[in-house]
């Protein structure tokens, strides 16, 4: 604790920049991002190509939609939406089979945020 509060003393600007980082990460994460979630629900035909497993119940599933164009989404839980099923939802969905997938939210490349999907539903043939 000394030694943070003479960092503090000697360097002010380097304090005031981390508050200011993790404030920015604060209102990112917590507050911007469930507001975002809440619009734009889509449901759209996709092929899974490939799943990635990011960290606990956090998953990347690449896909293509009916005219291949590719896409990436996220597949993570979503309180604000009562999603706690990522995990379940990632078993579900099998690489080369195509479902009907319902996502929320926009695509954010800088903060690696892609749309959440939080429905799944095999596709007719």
């Amino acid at each position: 604790m000394k030694y943070l509060k003479a960092l503090m003393r000697k360097h002010p600007i380097i304090t005031i920049a981390i508050g200011v980082i993790i404030i920015l990460y604060i209102l990112t994460n917590f507050l911007v991002l469930p507001i975002m979630q809440n619009q734009d629900v889509i449901t759209n035909t996709y092929l899974i190509t490939d799943k990635e497993f990011i960290d606990r119940s956090n998953y990347l599933i690449f896909a293509k939609d009916e005219n291949g164009k590719p896409y990436v989404f996220e597949n993570t839980d979503a309180p604000f939406r009562g999603k706690y099923i990522s995990d379940e939802l990632n078993a579900i969905l099998e690489i080369g089979k195509t479902y009907n997938l319902t996502t929320v939210g926009y695509e954010i490349p800088i903060l690696s945020k892609y749309p959440n999907i939080i429905g799944v539903e095999p596709a007719e043939n």
